[in-house]
C-alpha cells in the first residue's frame, strides 16, 4: 500500500463507498435511513433558525418602539400594541427553552447518526460485516468509539489552545521586541503544523480498533502509525476531493441560483436533498481510508506482537516443563540409590 499513489488509495475508498450505496441492502438498510435523517435534521435546523430570527425581530421591535408624536401612553391603539409586544416578551423565555431543546436534539441526532454510521462502516471495511443502520449489537464498540473521539478532540483542542494562548501572552509581554515575537510565532507555527499533521492522525488510528472491539492503546497507535501519518493526512484529503468536492460545488451553484431567483420551490427542496446526500457521503471516504491504514499498518503489528507474546509464553511453559522433568528425574535417581546393607558379625 505504501508503494501505491495516494490518489489510488483515495479512489479505492470512494469505490468501496459507491459499491455499498448501489447495492440493494446497502442502499435501503444503510444509506437511505441516513439521508432521511439528515433531511429531517436540515429542515429542523432551518425551522430553528427561522424561529430565532423571528424572536430577535420581536425583541428589536419592543426595544425601539416609542410613543408616536401627539399621543400619550393612554392612547388606545398604542396601549394595545404595547400589550401585544409585552405579551410576546412574556412568552420569550418559553420560546428560548424550546429553541435550546430543539438545537440540542438536532446536535444529538447528528452525532448519533455520524457515530453509528462510522462504527458500521469500519466494521464493514475491516470485518466485511453486513451494513445496516441499526445500533443493536454495537453497545460496547460505540461507547469505546465515542470515548476515544472525545479524548482525541479534547487533547487536540487543549494542546492547540495552550500553544496559541501562550503565543498571545508572549506577544503582549514582548511588545518592544519584534524579532523575538517573529521567532516565537515561527516556532509555534511549526509545532502546531507538526502536531496536526504528525501526532493527531496517528491517534485517529485507534478508532477502527474500537469499532471492531480490538484492544489498541494510544501509544501503540502512535508508534505503529508513525511512518504513515503524512500519507494518511493527504490520502484523506484526496478522498474528499475526488467526490465530495464536486458535489459541494454543485450544491453551491444551486444555492446561488436559488438566492438569485428568490424562489423557494423545487430548487429549495433540491438543495435540502443534495445537502443531506453530501453530508451523508462526506464521512465515508475518510472512514474508509482510516480503515485501510489500520488494516495495513496497525493490524499486522498487533498480530506480530501477539505472536511474539505467544512464543514467549510457549518458551516459558517449555522451560517450566523441563525444570519439572529435571526435578522428577532427580527424585527418581534419589529413589534408585541402593541402601546401605547392615553389617553382620562373622
Amino acid at each position: 500500500m505504501e508503494h501505491l499513489p495516494m490518489w489510488k488509495t483515495a479512489w479505492a475508498a470512494n469505490k468501496q463507498m459507491f459499491e455499498m450505496i448501489f447495492s440493494k441492502k446497502g442502499f435501503f438498510f444503510f444509506f437511505l435511513p441516513i439521508v432521511v435523517l439528515n433531511i429531517l435534521t436540515f429542515i429542523a435546523t432551518m425551522d430553528v433558525q427561522f424561529s430565532m430570527e423571528n424572536a430577535s425581530h420581536e425583541v428589536t421591535v419592543s426595544e425601539t418602539m416609542d410613543a408616536p408624536e401627539g399621543s400619550s401612553y393612554t392612547d388606545e391603539s398604542y396601549t394595545s400594541e404595547t400589550i401585544d409586544v409585552l405579551e410576546d416578551q412574556m412568552h420569550m423565555p418559553t420560546d428560548d427553552k424550546n429553541l435550546l431543546l430543539s438545537i440540542l436534539a438536532i446536535i444529538f441526532v447528528n452525532y448519533f447518526v455520524a457515530l453509528l454510521a462510522a462504527v458500521r462502516w469500519h466494521r464493514f471495511m475491516i470485518l466485511q460485516e453486513d451494513v445496516a443502520f441499526s445500533p443493536f449489537g454495537l453497545g460496547k464498540p460505540m461507547w469505546k468509539f465515542l470515548v476515544k473521539i472525545v479524548l482525541i478532540t479534547l487533547f487536540s483542542m487543549g494542546v492547540v489552545t495552550v500553544l496559541i494562548g501562550g503565543t498571545f501572552l508572549t506577544f503582549n509581554a514582548l511588545m518592544d521586541y519584534m524579532f523575538i515575537r517573529i521567532f516565537v510565532a515561527v516556532i509555534v507555527s511549526i509545532v502546531v503544523i507538526y502536531f496536526v499533521f504528525k501526532v493527531v492522525p496517528q491517534l485517529y488510528l485507534v478508532l477502527p480498533a474500537m469499532a471492531v472491539n480490538m484492544p489498541l492503546t494510544f501509544s501503540q497507535a502512535y508508534r505503529y502509525g508513525k511512518p504513515s501519518s503524512i500519507r494518511l493526512v493527504f490520502t484523506t484529503m484526496l478522498s474528499g476531493v475526488l467526490v465530495i468536492l464536486p458535489l459541494n460545488l454543485l450544491l453551491l451553484l444551486l444555492s446561488q441560483a436559488q438566492s438569485f431567483t428568490g424562489e423557494t420551490g423545487m430548487a429549495y427542496y433540491c438543495i435540502i436533498s443534495l445537502s443531506a446526500i453530501v453530508s451523508s457521503l462526506s464521512i465515508f471516504p475518510s472512514i474508509g481510508v482510516l480503515s485501510m491504514f489500520y488494516m495495513h499498518y496497525i493490524l499486522p503489528k498487533l498480530k506480530e506482537e501477539a505472536a511474539l507474546e505467544g512464543d514467549e509464553e510457549d518458551d516459558a511453559d517449555d522451560e517450566n516443563d523441563d525444570e519439572g522433568d529435571y526435578d522428577e528425574g532427580d527424585d527418581e535417581d534419589d529413589g534408585d540409590e541402593p541402601e546401605d546393607e547392615p553389617k553382620t558379625d562373622k
